[in-house]
C-alpha cells in the first residue's frame, strides 16, 4: 500500500496552545471538547502522523484526519469557544377553531 498524502503542519501560537492546555486542565470541560483539544495539540507536533496520534490518544484514525481537515481553513477558536447553536423544535400545537 502506498502512503497517503503528508498531513499539513498545524502551527499553534503560544496563546492558542495555552488555551487548549487550559481546557484540558479544567474540570468543567466536556469530554468532546477535551478530546478535540488533545487531537489538536497532538497534530501541532511536527513529527506526529495520522497513524501514531490515534494509537496514542485512543481515538479513531478518521477522527484525527477529520479534525486536521477542519482546522486547515479556519481559525481554531471558532470550534472551541463557539459551539454550534441548538435548533429548538417547533411547537406542534393545533390551531384552535374559534
Amino acid at each position: 500500500m502506498t502512503p497517503g498524502p503528508k498531513p499539513f503542519a498545524l502551527v499553534l501560537s503560544k496563546t492558542e496552545r495555552e488555551v487548549l492546555v487550559g481546557l484540558l486542565r479544567r474540570r468543567s470541560t466536556g469530554q468532546d471538547v477535551a478530546v478535540r483539544a488533545r487531537i489538536v495539540l497532538a497534530c501541532a507536533d511536527p513529527q506526529a502522523t495520522n497513524t501514531a496520534i490515534p494509537k496514542r490518544l485512543g481515538v479513531s484514525p478518521q477522527s484525527v484526519v477529520t479534525w486536521r481537515q477542519r482546522l486547515a481553513p479556519i481559525v481554531w477558536m471558532g470550534w472551541v469557544m463557539h459551539p454550534a447553536p441548538v435548533r429548538r423544535a417547533r411547537s406542534r400545537m393545533m390551531p384552535s377553531s374559534a
